[in-house]
């Protein structure tokens, strides 16, 4: 299966969204989409998450940190997004359980789980989910986010 060209202009807009995003994580995924990057973040990631399996914060990113594995891809990878997107769909599934069914409370905080709705290809939820944080629909991640679901890349001039 051939990547989709969506996959690259999703690439291009993290790596926006990564430049205008401070870095406040020891590891964060949106610092870089360099694939050396987000495996160091996965590695940072593993004790901490071995002590607090049920901290959302943490699984969130993870989950983002996968995400953009499944964006960088090379032609080795086993199947489209390697084994990336599976253990991100793993890790959504326990941050999903663990709201017990309640929304997340700021879009920053949905944004691990939107990307890797992006990366299936399901962009009309994410398009909603952005909309359902009115406070925030000015915000790189916002127009990110948004970009990258409608494709209308005009979004994120404001960005670089």
């Amino acid at each position: 299966m051939q990547p989709r060209a969506s996959h690259y202009a999703i690439l291009v807009l993290s790596s926006l969204l990564a430049l205008s995003l401070p870095a406040a994580d020891p590891c964060d995924p949106y610092a870089s989409l360099d694939r050396r990057h987000s495996i160091a973040c996965l590695a940072a990631l593993r004790a901490p998450l071995d002590a607090a399996p049920d901290d959302a914060h943490l699984l969130g990113l993870a989950i983002q940190a996968y995400a953009n594995l499944c964006l960088e891809i090379l032609p080795d990878d086993c199947g489209i997004y390697g084994p990336w997107f599976g253990y991100a769909q793993e890790l959504t599934r326990q941050r999903i359980a663990l709201r017990q069914g309640r929304e997340p409370a700021t879009l920053a905080e949905a944004a691990p789980e939107l990307w890797l709705r992006i990366v299936d290809g399901d962009t009309r939820s994410v398009e909603a989910a952005v909309q359902r944080y009115p406070a925030e629909v000015d915000t790189p991640q916002a127009r990110a986010l948004h970009a990258a679901a409608t494709r209308d890349h005009r979004a994120v001039v404001l960005l670089a």
